[in-house]
């Protein structure tokens, strides 16, 4: 139950929820279900020594916890709550502990006063308008939508106040850490550390041996049960029709292909485009004026210059540009290079200037000649898929197999071996297959022998048809060959290079410094300097190379891996440096972490030691199954 709800919450409500579920669980082995009255009241679910959960109590609880479900899960039934997380016990558990803790309350003699309840009322920032004040009006609905009356919420209210009271004395508010924990704390995370590191790669081994066959079939032997074992794979019969694998380009003749060229002439190439400029005048008159300076021999340039007109650039453009306003883009598409027009476009007279003509380019019918007889073989295909999808699924029907329905409709099949990776026998990549993914998910979803549906694709159909279910198996040796030496070879480079490691490790611990011994080996040494255990890791200061650094003292000398995990990395601690503890700094997020863990560790003690006080705590089941809207227990 635990599981299932922190895989659905994050933030801290969730965070919330949680722990009170861990504590609440952690209760509820002393919760027994029960028979159908307690103390003569038939209306009690719970009743903790002088305490009593009444239905009611019960029903107002079990709705909050089943809106905070349905706020994480959406919107979920009662059953679906009680068999995802068992949700009446999670909320038996709860009141059972809050009836505890008034109990102990009660024996304890606590008390609130009016005053004291009025003072806390005041301070709750429920009631607080925008400035922080009490709002009276507030606390008035709230008490008239939700309770009724004043006395009803005090009396809700009351009990958590004392409840709070317990809760208080071990919330994190009133714990503190020692001066040497937080000490400690502070020097973990504040510790600086210089660093030396010498970087060994294959290349620093120089030529290595190939394996023997000897050391090959060992390898074989050693890893196959996993490294070469073959996944399950399915042999199946494929039958692809669509337009591309029906068309018949050479089907189609000469006149019929220069007849195309000629109808389609204008798809091909590219279009005419133009660079334009337009405006909008504003009025008849405004036009009237600008043709008379077009008339007078003004030039478009010399208007715009002058400001007489402000054009705005459309860019170089084709016709259908314009498909709204088509008077302004015949003018645009018929004036010559340099020209200005003033048209009636559909929002007004509209100046037309065309400042430079790129003309149409179309191919030569040589140059699209094989492109168009494949396209219109295609289309000539395209309307005759249908009918042999239907010739194709008639002959299925009368239990003719895929393989049959091939040959007997002038269809290619293709066989091959699938797994559910897509890959092939030999475990490679199968390109381009058809329907990709959904292909082999349907490949694996059915049985050897059935007449499955086709699946759409490519402007056609694919079907396909299983002929053998091959389980997972070894591969033989010759078939993974290549791949066992490639692994041999790695294995062996990654123990060279840690038996060199260990070689300079036990080299600088008889004496020598990391530097000379790096010297005389060609190594790449690489200084860091004040790194801390939150170092953000690169290649060569790994993960495990910050563990290293900060395994030891001063001097301390140890290998790690690379991050890329193609190289070890010998890390020497050359100088440590731990700053000066201040007290005064306000708390970590790791001290608040610690505080928190100490809270939820005493609040589970004291839970604990409730449980064993109280001893087994009968309810009502019959009851609480009624209330949630559930079935009767068995």
């Amino acid at each position: 139950m635990l599981e299932a709800l922190k895989r659905r919450t994050s933030g801290f409500t969730a965070r919330v929820v949680l722990v009170a579920l861990a504590i609440l669980v952690g209760l509820w082995g002393v919760i027994v279900a029960g028979g159908s009255f307690f103390g003569g009241n038939q209306n009690a679910v719970i009743t903790v020594g002088s305490q009593v959960v009444t239905a009611a109590e019960f029903t107002s609880a079990y709705n909050q916890q089943l809106q905070v479900v349905n706020f994480y899960d959406g919107y979920t039934t009662p059953q679906q709550a009680e068999e995802r997380y068992g949700l009446t016990d999670v909320v038996v558990s709860r009141l059972a502990l809050e009836a505890m803790v008034l109990d102990q309350a009660t024996k304890m003699g606590l008390g609130v006063s009016n005053q004291a309840m009025a003072a806390r009322i005041r301070l709750d920032p429920s009631f607080a308008d925008r400035t922080g004040a009490f709002n009276l009006a507030a606390y008035r609905t709230m008490i008239s939508q939700q309770y009724g009356t004043e006395a009803a919420y005090l009396e809700v209210r009351r009990p958590a106040e004392l409840q709070g009271q317990i809760g208080a004395a071990i919330s994190p508010e009133q714990l503190t850490l020692p001066e040497s924990y937080r000490r400690i704390l502070w020097e973990y995370d504040n510790e600086q550390r210089d660093l030396l590191l010498a970087l060994i790669t294959p290349a620093n081994l120089g030529l290595l041996p190939e394996p023997t066959e000897e050391q090959i079939a060992a390898k074989y032997a050693d890893t196959a049960a996993t490294a070469y074992q073959a996944p399950e794979s399915r042999a199946v019969v494929l039958l692809q029709v669509n337009p591309g694998t029906q068309a018949q380009p050479e089907a189609i003749t000469e006149d019929e292909l220069r007849a195309a060229y000629t109808e389609r002439q204008a798809t091909f190439g590219n279009a005419e485009t133009r660079h334009v400029f337009i405006e909008l005048l504003a009025s008849a008159e405004r036009a009237t004026a600008i043709q008379a300076l077009l008339d007078a021999g003004r030039t478009f340039d010399q208007l715009v210059a002058a400001g007489e007109i402000a054009p705005a650039d459309q860019g170089t453009i084709s016709e259908s540009y314009f498909s709204a306003n088509p008077a302004v883009g015949a003018a645009a598409f018929s004036l010559e290079p340099g020209a200005t027009t003033i048209v009636d476009g559909r929002f007004g007279r509209t100046l037309v200037h065309v400042a430079e003509v790129n003309a149409a380019t179309i191919p030569a019918f040589e140059d699209v000649a094989d492109e168009l007889r494949v396209t219109l073989a295609q289309e000539r295909a395209a309307v005759t898929i249908r009918d042999v999808r239907d010739q194709v699924e008639d002959a299925r029907a009368g239990g003719t197999t895929l393989l049959e329905a091939a040959t007997r409709f002038n269809l290619t099949p293709v066989t091959m071996i699938i797994d559910a990776a897509g890959n092939d026998a030999f475990g490679q990549r199968i390109a381009d297959l058809p329907g990709g993914t959904t292909l082999v998910n349907a490949v694996f979803a059915t049985d050897v022998g059935y007449a499955d549906p086709p699946l759409a694709g490519a402007g056609g159909y694919i079907w396909y048809e299983v002929t053998a279910i091959l389980p997972p198996h070894q591969r033989p040796l010759e078939e993974v060959r290549e791949q066992v030496i490639a692994d041999w070879r790695s294995d062996d480079a990654s123990q060279r290079m840690q038996d060199l490691a260990s070689t300079v490790i036990n080299r600088v611990n008889a004496g020598e410094t990391l530097t000379a011994v790096a010297s005389s080996l060609g190594l790449t040494l690489e200084p860091v300097n004040d790194a801390t255990r939150g170092t953000t890791p690169t290649n060569t200061l790994s993960s495990n190379a910050l563990l290293a650094a900060f395994n030891g003292p001063s001097g301390y000398i140890a290998p790690a891996s690379t991050t890329d995990g193609e190289g070890v990395v010998v890390v020497q601690v050359v100088d440590v440096t731990i700053p000066p503890f201040d007290p005064t700094i306000a708390p970590t997020t790791t001290e608040e972490g610690i505080l928190a863990a100490f809270q939820q560790d005493l609040m589970q003690g004291y839970v604990r030691d409730l449980a064993t006080e109280y001893g087994n705590i009968q309810y009502n089941q019959q009851l609480v199954r009624q209330l949630a809207g559930l079935a009767a227990a068995p």
